[in-house]
């Protein structure tokens, strides 16, 4: 596995494959083309901040369900985000959302088991290249306004979850 990018090289390269992780490709060979936190680039005027985690891929690239879990929404609206899905899933007593973007497709709202493709990747929205652009949340994502604080940067679970 190897992925080139900053502070995150030797971690990401540390982590086993055969681990339950949230890493939501089939290809751990990806480049991480934005990483999550602070940004200093005009498409995040009002906040500096990217909340997710951008791997480099082409259009088309599956998204795969990370657990069994529920895909709760998919949001063909025109935005930042392009067409985007949550998808949320129970870890142990703990409920977490992940959130994927610039999607080209989204597979049918409903349940998915670990490994079903759930989505492809595309370059809709603010974008600038297609990626597979990935939140994490904790809990179920209802109210919009309080993603910020419910936010989690995806790749320090890359492992864990």
């Amino acid at each position: 596995m190897y992925v080139k990018f900053g502070k995150y090289d030797s971690y990401i390269n540390a982590i086993p494959k055969k681990k339950v992780t949230i890493y939501p490709l089939e290809d751990w060979n990806t480049k991480v083309s934005q990483s999550y936190g602070n940004v200093d680039w005009k498409l995040y005027p009002r906040t500096g901040i990217h909340y997710g985690v951008d791997h480099a891929v082409p259009v088309g690239t599956p998204i795969y369900a990370t657990h069994d879990g529920y895909l709760r929404e998919d949001n063909t609206a025109i935005g930042a985000l392009g067409k985007h899905c949550l998808y949320s899933f129970w870890k142990g007593n703990k409920l977490y959302t992940l959130l994927f973007a610039h999607l080209s497709k989204i597979k049918k709202v409903g349940e998915y088991k670990k490994g079903d493709i759930i989505a492809y990747t595309g370059n809709t929205g603010f974008s600038t290249n297609p990626h597979c652009h990935t939140e994490l949340f904790k809990g179920l994502i209802v109210d919009r306004n309080r993603l910020k604080e419910l936010t989690i940067d995806p790749i320090k679970f890359y492992d864990t979850l």
